[in-house]
């Protein structure tokens, strides 16, 4: 449900990135976490937001209890597997906190000081990179850095060889050969699809056979 790679890209863009920027009464408003929200309730999840207030996107997904959050929201039938502290208020997440530990709950906080973290994510259709730092800030940094470093011909490459190491002819024609031999294969294979080679060519490099030292 983490990995948005899977879902209809139109969707992806009608929901948008949002904003990491901390507002002055809750936390950031990352819009692509709704989306991994409703991947979560068609996963199976059920959802329940207890806040005074609910955006309308995330409301649709789920029971919406509008009023403070209590202790005994979590003595639920059946029990609750996952709390989400994201009120912006310190002393409010860290009591929901507090009440996930004594139960045994797994807890997410956007502050980063929860027992469960869902980490930053580098998409790259076919490239899926995820980073945790403990630091959000640096995590960010660090996703960015990526963003920039990466370009789009490792999603391309990507596919290319993972669509050659499914192929049944592919693993056939290799199975024969000793490990350091198909090793080598695959790093040319590699290399041939980040020039930007097809699947021929690349398909070509994966099954060349090695020449001979005369």
């Amino acid at each position: 449900a983490f990995d948005l790679s899977a879902e209809d890209p139109g969707i992806v863009e009608r929901y948008g990135k949002g904003t990491e920027k901390l507002t002055a009464d809750g936390p950031w408003k990352r819009l692509d976490q709704f989306l991994m929200a409703r991947r979560l309730v068609e996963a199976g999840a059920r959802l329940t937001v207890v806040a005074p207030e609910c955006e309308p996107t995330l409301a649709a997904l789920g029971t919406v209890e509008a009023r403070e959050w209590r202790p005994a929201d979590l003595d639920r039938t059946p029990p609750v597997s996952l709390v989400v502290a994201a009120t912006g208020l310190p002393a409010v997440d860290e009591a929901v906190a507090d009440a996930a530990a004594a139960r045994g709950t797994w807890c997410l906080r956007v502050d980063g000081r929860g027992t469960v973290a869902v980490p930053s994510v580098v998409d790259l259709d076919g490239i899926v990179v995820a980073l945790s730092t403990g630091a959000p800030a640096l995590t960010r940094r660090l996703r960015e850095h990526l963003e920039g470093l990466l370009g789009p011909e490792w999603g391309a490459a990507a596919a290319v060889l993972t669509a050659l190491r499914a192929d049944p002819s592919v693993r056939e024609a290799l199975a024969g050969r000793p490990a350091a031999d198909r090793r080598a294969a695959w790093h040319a294979a590699v290399d041939v699809a980040l020039a930007g080679g097809d699947a021929a060519a690349t398909r070509a490099a994966l099954l060349a056979r090695p020449r001979l030292d005369r």
